[in-house]
């Protein structure tokens, strides 16, 4: 396994193009960088700021964000064929993966807030005690999804796909808010 460490990417000091395979990023700074076409594949990114960070045709397969601050990643133009990524106690504010296929993903402990779902294939996909604070599910697949650690959400079941997900008793009111009643 490569290891980069403490190592900070900008426009000036770019992070080689190219494939990275079984590679540990710990603590890196690549906010604003352009990841366009990369590789990642088995790779770890632990304690990083990717904050708007470009990942237009990015690969990325079996890729884990380990406390990671990825606000306004746009997942949605990374390369589909093999994504595969999981991600625990990440920030992930206003991320976007539109009409993508990542069933199975591990959302753990994470901050949803206004990522966009429109689209996706979440099928059997954690969602771990996150915060999905106006997070938009629209034509989305969350069947066989586990929702019941987590909180905010508001999910109409009449434009998404909940078969056989998991809610807890506590977290039923973000499947019926769009019928404008009162839960007491």
């Amino acid at each position: 396994m490569s290891y980069f460490t403490d190592e900070e990417y900008n426009s000036i000091n770019s992070l080689p193009f190219g494939e990275y395979e079984s590679c540990s990023f710990k603590n890196c700074k690549l906010s604003d960088v352009d990841l366009k076409e990369y590789k990642f594949i088995a790779c770890e990114f632990i304690d990083c700021d990717l904050t708007n960070t470009k990942v237009r045709s990015t690969s990325f397969q079996d890729v884990s964000f380990d406390n990671c601050k990825l606000i306004g990643v746009q997942f949605s133009e990374a390369k589909d064929m093999g994504l595969e990524v999981n991600y625990k106690n990440c920030l992930m504010e206003s991320c976007s993966f539109i009409n993508k296929n990542i069933s199975k993903t591990k959302f753990i402990d994470c901050n949803l807030k206004s990522v966009d779902f429109y689209e996706t294939n979440l099928s059997s996909s954690l969602f771990d005690n996150c915060n999905l604070e106006a997070a938009l599910f629209e034509n989305t697949n969350l069947s066989l999804c586990d929702l019941s650690t987590s909180f905010n959400f508001t999910i109409d079941p009449n434009q998404n796909n909940i078969k056989k997900a998991k809610f807890s008793r506590e977290n039923l009111v973000g499947l019926v808010a769009h019928l404008d009643v009162k839960i007491i």
